[in-house]
């Protein structure tokens, strides 16, 4: 469904005050003609909200355990421990950008509290068992309909400046090399000739 900007921001402020993902977000809202406030309210007296409460108290502790207290972020040392404690020990491990897609971080390596809470909802993950369990699925999204918007979420956060359209040669090619190389075999040859061009890429498309 093609969602309007207003739309966009209603779904984004029902997100925030439930800590669930888009899916549910867009049900109840479209079910109570897009009122942000009777959605809201209609979820937290449904059935769904129940059974999703001890998930998200269990999701905002598990926050806290890899949160930086004077940030209140989780920064890369808490991501490092975060990723090794769910069986990835490569940050560069291709999988970990499927997760952040789901995290959707507004800044490369800082996880704000209410973004990890509604991605792990929406990856239904409560804990890094739970994650470590659904790493084979996971996976499987880099090769599926979901590769474009993994790919658009890394490159916009990769972005030196917020309004940059493109990225430094070296985190596109990077970039490439994790996410494109294995479905589109091509890639390592376009990357072979790059690497002996000094220039920024054009990225985003």
């Amino acid at each position: 469904m093609d969602l309007g900007s207003t739309q966009k921001e209603k779904v984004k402020q029902f997100k925030a005050i439930t800590g669930t993902g888009d899916d549910v977000a867009v049900v109840f809202l479209k079910r109570l003609n897009w009122n942000v406030e009777n959605a809201v309210n209609a979820f937290f007296e449904s059935p769904e909200a129940k059974k999703a409460q001890p998930k998200l108290t269990q999701i905002k502790a598990l926050f806290k355990t890899y949160a930086d207290p004077s940030t209140g972020y989780i920064n890369i040392d808490g991501l490092t421990k975060f990723f090794s404690d769910c069986g990835i020990t490569d940050l560069m491990d291709p999988v970990t950008l499927v997760i952040a897609n789901y995290w959707k971080p507004d800044v490369l390596l800082q996880i704000e509290e209410e973004k990890f809470v509604q991605g792990m909802t929406a990856m239904n993950c409560a804990s890094v068992e739970e994650l470590r369990n659904n790493l084979t699925r996971l996976r499987k999204e880099l090769l599926s309909d979901r590769l474009k918007e993994i790919y658009i979420n890394s490159f916009v956060v990769n972005r030196e400046k917020k309004e940059a359209k493109m990225l430094e040669k070296e985190v596109a090619i990077q970039l490439w090399e994790l996410l494109l190389s294995k479905p589109f075999p091509v890639i390592k040859e376009l990357i072979t000739f790059l690497e002996t061009v000094r220039l920024k890429i054009d990225a985003s498309r």
